[in-house]
């Protein structure tokens, strides 16, 4: 994210910039308010038959989702009962997927620019896409959902008039 925010920051067109960094801002925005309209837990969490006996292989993968499970779980008593230690940082949120939303927001712009940077961003995002619902950290659809928020806010940041300066 930083290699790419530093690519479209040196750009001399003055619109690209822009345009990028308005896309990119939309992207993270509306996807943070969607985590709260539409919270979801990962599949993970969804079907544990499906991923205990892979436990051993995925042991890094389990230790996060264990944190993410008991800071939501404590988010959720948090009204009833005596509040116990919760991680702000710690959020349980898997609609829309970011990570993807991101790389193929990456994809549309880089494309635009150069077919090299295109290919490697397209494949990224493919690459992103498959190991988030693999590691069980999403399900298809917050994929899907990930890239058509890049895709809308790529084209709504082209519609924004340019900035005279």
């Amino acid at each position: 994210m930083n290699v790419l925010g530093i690519y479209f920051a040196s750009m001399p067109d003055h619109r690209t910039r822009i345009a990028f960094m308005n896309a990119n801002a939309l992207l993270w925005l509306t996807g943070a308010w969607l985590y709260v309209a539409v919270p979801s837990l990962g599949p993970a969490y969804r079907f544990p038959e499906v991923w205990l006996p892979m436990a051993k292989l995925l042991e890094r993968t389990q230790y996060f989702q264990r944190l993410l499970m008991s800071n939501y779980k404590a988010v959720l008593s948090a009204p009833t009962k005596e509040p116990q230690a919760i991680n702000i940082l710690f959020g349980v949120a898997a609609f829309p997927s970011l990570h993807v939303g991101f790389q193929v927001l990456a994809f549309l712009w880089m494309r635009r620019l150069t077919k090299w940077g295109g290919l490697v961003f397209g494949f990224f995002a493919f690459f992103i896409f498959i190991g988030s619902i693999v590691t069980g950290w999403h399900y298809m659809i917050d994929g899907i959902a990930g890239a058509a928020l890049a895709w809308l806010c790529y084209v709504a940041a082209q519609r924004v008039p340019a900035i005279r300066a």
